[in-house]
């Protein structure tokens, strides 16, 4: 008799727990696609809108995100016309500031700060592409945390640097307006303008102005969520690279398994920024991005996520770790 009531309780302990719903409609504003960019050292040059949800914050919210992304790259590819020589780790660092100006209206300001230098994953990177059967490029064939970076057109360099450096990059001013929201799906336009504050000696801005404008559509549901950016870039001219406008594209889908926890699968896909024969920067950048989110109250969220290339056009693995600081301002 005990043992048919202590399975009568937990019948309806169990149906009780796996019937509250992971969370409130008005919990779902920390959801949103990995804040992930191709970290290929010569697309960093250029602007590139990073995957965003097309929900606005609200009027006097406030969003502060501390953003890292540490890549390793090696590449050796040449042609009658052009070479590429590339052989590098970098860290990544990116501060930007949200704000919510009501009506849809989100302002937001972004400051890169780049370090290259030859690294310390080589090795590892090298047993672990033995052990898959993966190419390992010219790793094996050239020393261990190398650096080198060298783009050259008709044997003229181009691009070149032969030790590591530091340097901020171009600042970033963006705008987003959300055109259509209702309780789980909003439609936005986004706009976008990078300045010339970074290096070009340094090899950490193209020393032009460029502009981005883009459509970022999302669905929210409790468990759920599906997002959607398109954009355009429009690359000023420099005097040594030939460049070109693109179009990205930006697919993803989140699995809410906790209350304050998702899982993000994420594909991107980068029209080139060069005029080139080289395929590998002819061809379109391809890349999966795999990350957790994890709200952890109002105020604090954070992002993990790992970034593989399935092109050429993108570091061997990109790792990266975002932390959002969020203020909800009062609403009078």
């Amino acid at each position: 008799m005990r043992t048919h009531r202590s399975t009568i309780t937990t019948t309806v302990v169990l149906t009780l727990v796996l019937s509250v719903p992971v969370g409130r409609a008005e919990d779902l504003s920390w959801r949103r696609p990995l804040s992930n960019r191709n970290q290929f050292p010569i697309a960093l040059q250029f602007i590139s809108l990073k995957p965003e949800s097309a929900t606005a914050l609200t009027k006097n919210d406030f969003r502060f995100v501390f953003n890292f992304d540490y890549s390793n790259t090696i590449i050796d590819r040449s042609n009658d016309l052009e070479s590429l020589s590339l052989d590098m780790e970098h860290l990544s660092t990116e501060v930007r500031f949200h704000a919510g100006l009501g009506k849809g209206v989100e302002l937001g300001v972004a400051f890169p700060f780049y370090v290259m230098y030859g690294g310390f994953l080589d090795p590892f990177i090298s047993g672990y592409h033995d052990a898959f059967g993966f190419p390992n490029e010219v790793r094996g064939r050239t020393p261990d945390n190398l650096f080198q970076y060298r783009y050259e057109v008709d044997e003229s360099p181009v691009l070149e640097r032969n030790e590591g450096s530091s340097a901020i990059g171009d600042i970033t001013f963006s705008a987003k307006k959300t055109m259509l929201e209702n309780d789980k799906n909003a439609v936005a336009f986004r706009a976008a303008v990078k300045l010339p504050s970074g290096s070009p000696e340094k090899l950490t801005g193209s020393g032009k102005t460029d502009f981005g404008i883009g459509l970022a559509a999302s669905r929210v549901g409790e468990r759920f969520g599906g997002y959607f950016n398109i954009n355009y870039h429009f690359l000023g001219k420099t005097d040594s690279l030939d460049t070109k406008d693109y179009l990205s594209l930006m697919v993803a889908f989140d699995w809410r398994f906790r209350t304050t926890l998702a899982a993000v699968f994420q594909y991107e896909v980068q029209q080139p920024s060069l005029k080139s024969q080289l395929p590998l920067l002819a061809n379109p950048a391809h890349q999966l991005v795999l990350g957790l989110r994890w709200r952890k109250s109002d105020r604090f969220q954070f992002e993990w996520r790992l970034a593989e290339d399935i092109s050429e056009a993108g570091p061997d693995i990109t790792v990266a770790f975002e932390w959002t600081i969020h203020w909800a301002g009062s609403k009078t």
